[in-house]
C-alpha cells in the first residue's frame, strides 16, 4: 500500500516525518495517518509532493512498481504485487507463466555458464 512505500522508503532515507512533512508541506499528522494506511487515498497534489520530497517517481508511490527504485522493499512490493495477479490468473495462463519463468531460469544459467 501507498503509506507502507511512503514509509519504508522515507525511513530507507533516515528522513524524519517532520523533515518530510517540512519538505511537502503536508501537515506531519496527516503524514502519520497516510504512512500507516489509514488514508489509502490521499490526492494526487499530495503524492506528487512526497514523491519529490522523496525523490522518487510518482507511480511508484502509487503502484509500487519503477525501475528506478530497485531496493530490497521494491522487490518485496513487487512480488507481493505479483502475487496477487497470479491469484487470478487462469490454468492455461499460469501453465505460461511458469514455461516463462522455467525458460528464464535456464537461460541466466547458460549464461552463468558461458554458453
Amino acid at each position: 500500500m501507498i503509506g507502507s512505500r511512503i514509509r519504508h522508503i522515507r525511513l530507507e532515507k533516515g528522513i524524519s516525518l517532520a523533515d518530510l512533512s517540512r519538505k511537502t508541506g503536508i501537515v506531519q499528522t496527516y503524514l502519520s495517518i497516510i504512512e500507516k494506511n489509514l488514508q489509502s487515498n490521499p490526492t494526487h497534489e499530495y503524492t506528487v509532493k512526497i514523491a519529490n520530497a522523496l525523490e522518487v517517481d510518482h507511480e511508484y508511490l502509487l503502484k509500487g512498481l519503477d525501475s528506478s527504485y530497485n531496493e530490497k522493499g521494491d522487490i518485496v512490493e513487487y512480488l507481493i504485487y505479483f502475487r496477487k495477479c497470479i491469484v487470478q490468473m487462469s490454468d492455461s495462463q499460469l501453465e505460461e507463466m511458469k514455461d516463462f519463468l522455467e525458460f528464464t531460469i535456464w537461460k541466466r544459467n547458460q549464461l552463468k555458464r558461458g554458453l
